[in-house]
């Protein structure tokens, strides 16, 4: 078995503990930049979130579509809100990540107890 340096258990430790500082409740943010009205015209430009990818991009919404990844120009129908900040938009996903891991986490608690209910 090789040998453990103390600063390599110091480094273990110290990854360990932002794992366990990682489990906790934050607070859901809403977008805070509204798409312009119908018919208004111009772009409002912010930051949009992707829960698959876990990344934050710029993007921009028009009164009827966005794009994501572009500040220039529109390429999606639909207009959306987007987050004023790269910063909101972080903990925006972080929220979103949180509950979509602690359903996976619900969802495994009941596989144990049903198999805790065979024999």
């Amino acid at each position: 078995m090789p040998r453990v340096t103390k600063a390599e258990k110091a480094e273990a430790l110290a990854r360990e503990a932002l794992i366990a500082q990682a489990l906790r409740w934050t607070a859901p943010i809403a977008p805070d930049v509204p798409p312009p009205a119908s018919g208004e015209g111009g772009l409002k430009t912010g930051y949009m979130y992707n829960t698959y990818g876990a990344s934050v991009v710029v993007a921009c919404s028009s009164g009827h579509s966005h794009a994501v990844g572009s500040c220039t120009k529109t390429t999606t129908q639909g207009a959306i809100a987007l987050y004023s900040t790269r910063e909101r938009a972080l903990r925006a996903l972080r929220a979103e990540l949180e509950r979509d891991c602690a359903k996976r986490l619900a969802a495994v608690d009941r596989a144990i107890a049903e198999a805790a209910q065979r024999p």
